[in-house]
């Protein structure tokens, strides 16, 4: 058993009595990994700030007096906008854009002719720009570059992209609902036009309110007879034959007139509402910090690099020394 007994105070007899190529192990693995450290092309950090913005519609928030909303256009998105937009951020579409705009194939060092250049190129991309949601409900774009200022415009220009990206998917509906709501409207404008031409030809015969002419002539006819005025009673019977030759079309025109008014007045609404959803596009996003050019490096940080690859050669050593010892003193024992 006695064998197998390794205790602490054992370890730090056995470390002293190795230290000096424990040290020198470990000054040599501290010297690499400066040298390392100081040959990693330095990278800067950019980051936006954003809150994805309410999807109230602007032409029931601004047009429709009854509407109730308790956000409004001004209003922060909630969880689904959030998903939404980072969904958006990691489209083709933004990464296409950001690529041809910024020449990040030449940015990034990468050959056309190498094996698999797209491939090496996007896996570049995501491993620098990066999105992620906050605990408060906003997103965080963040781009790494060797070059501080194109960093902050990448970061920036992204940003900007949501709304452009987002509003052509809108915009693109909302010309073609534009579109057929404007032809039924300007087709149904047409035919309340005719109508009221039709009733207005009418007037001109004599027919103003059937209602209220057929009931003064009635009248005014049952007066004559009955003060013999039959003269009088023969004139009004060319005011029967008016509203008899007209009443039907007169009454069909007018029932027309109002039904088809009433409904160019709520298409008209919808009209200006379609027209406001084509035409106004507002920000999508609100950017609660911008991105700007950073004064210092944020990759690599050579302090922790030493640091780190320092004690994991002391540890390697201490672990090899332990081993091979081990191994050496198995195989003595097998002699």
């Amino acid at each position: 058993p006695s064998q197998y007994k390794f205790e602490s105070l054992d370890l730090i007899v056995y470390l002293w009595k190795r230290r000096i190529p424990l040290i020198i192990i470990t000054l040599v693995g501290a010297i690499l990994s400066t040298i390392v450290s100081f040959t990693i092309t330095p990278k800067f950090r950019s980051t936006v700030v954003l809150f994805p913005a309410s999807e109230t519609p602007v032409s029931k928030s601004l047009l429709q007096a009854n509407f109730q909303d308790r956000k409004g256009i001004l209003g922060f998105g909630e969880e689904v906008q959030l998903e939404r937009m980072l969904q958006i951020l990691h489209s083709d579409e933004i990464r296409d854009k950001i690529i041809d705009r910024y020449n990040l194939m030449d940015h990034y060092e990468i050959e056309f002719d190498a094996p698999y250049p797209r491939t090496k190129l996007f896996t570049e991309y995501a491993s620098n720009i990066k999105f992620k949601r906050t605990e408060y409900n906003s997103i965080v774009i963040e781009v790494m570059d060797k070059d501080p200022q194109m960093a902050a415009d990448i970061a920036n220009n992204i940003a900007a992209l949501i709304d452009s990206t987002m509003n052509r998917m809108v915009v693109d509906r909302a010309l073609k609902a534009l579109d057929l709501v404007e032809q039924e409207y300007l087709k149904l404008e047409l035919d309340v036009k005719m109508y009221k031409d039709t009733l207005a030809s009418m007037s001109h015969s004599g027919m103003i309110i059937y209602e209220s002419q057929a009931e003064r002539v009635t009248e005014a006819y049952s007066k004559a007879l009955a003060a013999g005025n039959i003269a009088g009673a023969e004139r009004l019977k060319n005011d029967f034959k008016v509203l008899d030759d007209f009443s039907g079309n007169f009454i069909y025109f007018r029932s027309l007139l109002s039904h088809e008014s009433r409904r160019l007045s709520e298409l008209n609404a919808k009209y200006m509402e379609a027209k406001a959803e084509a035409g106004l596009q507002l920000s999508n996003v609100f950017i609660l910090d911008k991105a700007y050019k950073a004064e210092k490096k944020s990759y690599p940080k050579k302090s922790i690099i030493v640091t780190v690859a320092t004690f994991s050669t002391f540890i390697l050593a201490v672990l090899a020394f332990l081993f091979f010892e081990t191994f050496l003193r198995k195989i003595r024992a097998a002699k």
